[in-house]
C-alpha cells in the first residue's frame, strides 16, 4: 500500500507525539529499510511530566548499528519467509526504539507517568530498586560480542531464576527462548564471507530479542577471575605414586541454607548447633582416615590442592577410564587465600601472583613448606562422582547445570540471582555469561570467575585472568515483549 503524498509546504523528516508527518511516499520495501536502518535516528518522544524528551543521534549507537547490522538486514531482506514480514519488523523496530527510549529517560533520573513504565521496569530481584538501569549503548562490547555463543548457557538456566519476579523472568525467558527458535539456520557448507554473514544476522536477531526483553541493570565494579576443571592422575585403590586422597563428604556432614538465594551453611550438627568439620591440617593428618571416605587416590598433592580450588575435576585411571568428580560440600571452615599469604611474606610480588606462581613457589621449597603453606587454607572440598556426563560437557556447577567454556560464570548469588544473564566488561572480556556457578573466594559486586574449560589450556587461562571489570545483570522488564509482538 502506497503512503499519501507530504503536503508541499511541509518538511518530510519529523517525528511528532507517534504520528508522521510530512513522510514522503515510500514503498513498503523502502519503508522497511528504513524502519531497520534509520529508526535509531529519528527522535522519539517520551511523554514526562514537564513535556517530551527527545532521544537524538547523540544518544544512540546508531551508525555503528548500522555498521555491524548491514549485512544481516540485507540477507533479512532477501529472506523474509524466515522472520516476520515487512509491517511486522517494521513496528517491531519503531516498538522497540520507544522502549529503549524510555528506558534511558528512567535510566537518567527523568520522573515519567506510571503507564509509561509498563514496558521498562525492572521486575523485581535481587537488584530491583537498588540501581538505576544503564542504556544497552553503555555497555562496552556489546554489539560486537557473538551473543549467539552463550545463548545454550542463557536458556539452561534463565528460567531457573527464582528472584524477586519469577513470573517476569519466565515471561523474559521465554521470549528469548522463542527467539532463538525462529532464528535462520545457518547455511549448509557456508565459510567465509557468507558464513560470517549468517551468524551476524542471528546474533543480531538475539540482541534485538535481549534488548527488548531485558534492561542492562549496573552491579558494580570488581574483580573477574578464571577457574577451569584440572585433569589429574589417579587410583581408585591406594598403590604407587597414588597417595593423596579425595574424599566423599562424612556422615556427619550437612549443608543448610541450600536455594534461598543464599550461601550455604556448612558443618556438623553439635548439642543443636552448626559447627565446623576438622579443618584441612587435620585432614592432611589423618583425621578422615580408616571411613572408607576416599574416591580416588592422586599422585601429587599440589594439584589435588588447586582441584579443590576449583571445585571439579577430572582423574584419568589407570585403565584410561575418566572419573569425573563434583563439589560435594565443604568442612564449614573459612576460605583463605594461599597467594595472599605469600604476597603478604614477600615470597611472590603482587603483580607476577598467579597459580603458576604459587607452584613455582612449591615446586622451590619442597614438600614440607608446601604442605604447611596449604594448611593455612582451613577450608576442604568434598566430591561425588558426577555421572552421565559426556567428555564434551563441562561440570555442574551450583545450579546443577553442566557449565559452558568461556559463558558461564560464578557470582556471589547473594548479590546476582543465579541464572541470570550478565554481561561483564573489562580487558580483552566483553562479553554476554550466564551466572551459574558460586565460589568460596567470589564474594561482593561486580566480582566474578569465568569457567575457562578442562585441561591444561584451559588452566593457563585460568591462571592468566585477573582483570577489572564491570558487570550488568540483565533483569526482565516487568511487562516483556514476546516474540510476536504481543504482551
Amino acid at each position: 500500500m502506497m503512503l499519501p503524498p507530504p503536503h508541499p509546504r511541509r518538511k518530510p523528516t519529523i517525528w511528532h507525539r507517534g504520528r508522521i508527518r510530512g513522510l514522503p511516499a515510500l514503498s513498503l520495501l523502502a519503508l522497511l529499510a528504513t524502519g531497520a536502518l534509520a529508526a535509531p535516528l529519528l527522535p522519539f518522544p517520551v511523554q514526562a511530566a514537564e513535556g517530551s524528551i527527545l532521544r537524538s543521534q547523540q544518544d544512540t549507537p546508531a551508525l555503528r548499528q548500522a555498521r555491524t547490522r548491514l549485512p544481516a538486514l540485507e540477507a533479512a531482506l532477501g529472506r523474509s519467509a524466515q522472520g516476520p514480514g515487512p509491517r511486522g519488523m517494521v513496528q517491531r523496530r519503531m516498538e522497540k526504539q520507544r522502549q529503549i527510549a524510555r528506558d534511558e529517560a528512567r535510566a537518567r533520573g527523568v520522573a515519567l507517568p506510571a503507564a509509561k513504565l509498563a514496558g521498562a521496569g525492572v521486575a523485581g530481584g535481587l537488584l530491583a530498586g537498588t540501581a538505576r538501569p544503564a542504556l544497552w549503548s553503555e555497555l562496552p562490547g556489546w554489539e560486537s560480542d557473538a551473543v549467539g555463543e552463550a545463548m545454550p548457557a542463557v536458556l539452561a538456566s534463565c528460567r531457573a531464576v527464582n528472584a524477586g519476579a519469577p513470573d517476569a523472568w519466565r515471561r523474559s525467558c521465554d521470549a528469548l527462548s522463542q527467539a532463538w527458535r525462529n532464528l535462520p539456520p545457518v547455511p549448509a557448507r557456508a565459510s567465509g564471507a557468507r558464513l560470517r554473514e549468517a551468524r551476524q544476522l542471528r546474533d543480531a536477531r538475539l540482541r534485538d530479542a535481549l534488548e527488548e526483553n531485558f534492561i542492562p541493570t549496573p552491579v558494580g565494579e570488581g574483580l573477574l577471575t578464571g577457574y577451569y576443571e584440572p585433569v589429574l592422575r589417579g587410583s581408585r585403590i591406594r598403590v604407587g605414586d597414588f597417595q593423596t586422597p579425595l574424599h566423599a563428604p562424612p556422615s556427619e556432614h550437612v549443608q543448610l541454607g541450600q536455594g534461598d538465594g543464599q550461601r550455604p551453611l556448612h558443618g556438623q550438627m553439635m548439642d543443636g548447633k552448626l559447627q565446623p568439620l576438622p579443618d584441612r591440617a587435620a585432614i592432611q593428618n589423618g583425621a578422615l582416615d580408616g571411613r572408607g571416605l576416599e574416591l580416588v587416590w592422586v599422585d601429587d598433592p599440589v594439584e589435588a590442592f588447586f582441584l579443590q580450588i576449583q571445585g571439579s575435576g577430572r582423574v584419568v585411571l589407570p585403565d584410561g577410564k575418566m572419573l569425573r568428580l563434583g563439589y560435594a560440600g565443604q568442612n564449614g571452615q573459612p576460605y583463605r587465600s594461599i597467594g595472599r599469604s605469600l604476597i603478604d611474606r614477600g615470597d611472590v610480588a603482587p603483580e607476577n601472583m598467579s597459580a603458576d606462581a604459587i607452584r613455582r613457589w612449591m615446586t622451590k621449597v619442597g614438600y614440607d613448606r608446601t604442605a604447611a603453606l596449604m594448611a593455612e587454607n582451613p577450608s576442604y572440598i568434598f566430591f561425588r562422582v558426577n555421572q552421565g556426563l559426556r567428555p564434551d560437557q563441562g561440570p555442574p556447577g551450583a545450579m546443577g547445570i553442566p557449565l559452558t567454556p568461556e559463558r558461564s560464570i560464578a557470582v556471589d548469588p547473594s548479590v546476582v540471582p543465579l541464572g541470570a544473564p550478565v554481561f561483564v566488561a573489562g580487558g580483552n572480556i566483553r562479553r554476554l555469561v550466564a551466572a551459574q556457578d558460586t565460589g568460596g573466594a567470589i564474594r561482593g559486586p561486580g566480582r566474578g570467575d569465568l569457567f575457562r574449560g578442562w585441561g591444561p589450556e584451559a588452566g593457563k587461562r585460568a591462571g592468566n585472568l585477573r582483570e577489572p571489570v564491570r558487570m550488568w545483570v540483565l533483569m526482565p522488564r516487568a511487562n516483556a515483549l514476546v516474540a510476536d509482538g504481543s504482551r
